[in-house]
């Protein structure tokens, strides 16, 4: 994949995933928690588990995304030549967006402590993304991309990218703002989506070893959805309706083909999962929150608990080769 073949830096910048991932669960647990604390009283049980679990999946996050800056800032100090070659690269390039969206991230686990700090976060993230995807993906107009390159991974600069400000925007209050990143993000989803299915379709097989960024292509529908519910104040409309159905939809077709995804075992890559099911998670508690439970509402609570045990799998998968040590790349 990279033509620097002297070094190899052991912490790649798509584990920023595991914090995204961690992250996103994190908000949807921390959203959900009301709701959750209103249910457990009524059984008599302990009302402050919801609140123990968000905000210790918060907090790992971000000592998770500590580590992993911390990493990339030395990877252009000893490392430089494979910094600056990802940059351009055709499928690590994408990853590089996962700094800014994490750092909104980040912006948000922190919000509620320290405003200002959280808020110096998010718009230092959203600042950084439009830089990045500009750089990137603008980049690509020139005829210097191939279509074989085209994978999920485009996903991340634009559709990701500005979903992510688009909900933090939200989270502040700058609701007319947050419309204009939702429409960038889901305008830059519906163009990019025919690319990449085709490709998936009609093109040679992605090769085993980087199979698992398929993944990532189940994400722009559920964090649409979680997105825009963030920005409407959880209004179950025909919209949001839509996007549930479609992401569902694309919930089973990956239930098909995971096997074939997963041909070569667990493999860090497939944190590209997490960031949908946690989205995911957190459209199951508005949905169920928003109807009751009634009608369409009786799939929320099965997408939260299905998505929390998803994401329990890449948990112990990433901890298992932690133990083997087998986590850092050689």
């Amino acid at each position: 994949m990279m033509t620097t073949k002297s070094k190899v830096f052991p912490i790649p910048t798509s584990y920023f995933g595991i914090v995204l991932g961690l992250s996103a669960l994190g908000l949807a647990w921390r959203y959900a928690t009301p709701f959750l604390q209103s249910t457990l009283s009524l059984y008599h049980l302990l009302e402050v588990i919801p609140h123990i679990v968000s905000e210790s999946l918060l907090l790992i996050a971000g000592i998770a995304w500590v580590i992993f800056i911390s990493a990339y800032m030395w990877k252009w100090i000893a490392y430089r030549a494979i910094a600056k070659e990802e940059l351009s690269h055709p499928l690590l390039g994408s990853f590089v967006s996962l700094i800014p969206i994490t750092t909104m991230f980040v912006g948000l686990i922190i919000l509620p402590y320290i405003t200002i700090v959280g808020q110096i976060f998010i718009f230092v993230g959203i600042i950084v993304q439009l830089l990045f995807a500009s750089y990137y993906m603008a980049g690509m107009w020139r005829g210097t991309y191939n279509i074989e390159s085209t994978t999920p991974v485009l996903y991340l600069p634009t559709v990701a990218s500005n979903f992510v400000s688009a909900t933090a925007l939200a989270t502040l209050g700058y609701t007319e703002w947050a419309y204009l990143f939702w429409g960038a993000g889901t305008l830059s989803w519906l163009s990019l989506e025919p690319v990449i299915l085709n490709r998936l379709r009609t093109i040679e097989p992605i090769t085993e070893q980087i199979r698992p960024v398929i993944s990532i292509a189940l994400a722009p529908t559920f964090v649409a959805c979680a997105t825009y519910l963030t920005i409407n104040g959880g209004v179950i409309d025909l919209i949001a309706k839509a996007i549930i159905g479609y992401g569902i939809l694309q919930f089973f077709f990956f239930l098909r083909i995971i096997r074939w995804i997963i041909v070569r075992g667990f493999t860090i890559s497939l944190w590209g999962f997490s960031f949908a099911l946690a989205s995911m998670a957190k459209v199951g508690i508005y949905l169920h929150i928003a109807t009751q439970g009634q009608s369409i509402g009786v799939l929320g609570l099965p997408m939260f608990i299905i998505a929390n045990l998803c994401i329990g799998i890449l948990v112990i998968g990433t901890l298992l080769l932690l133990f083997k040590g087998k986590f850092f790349t050689k």
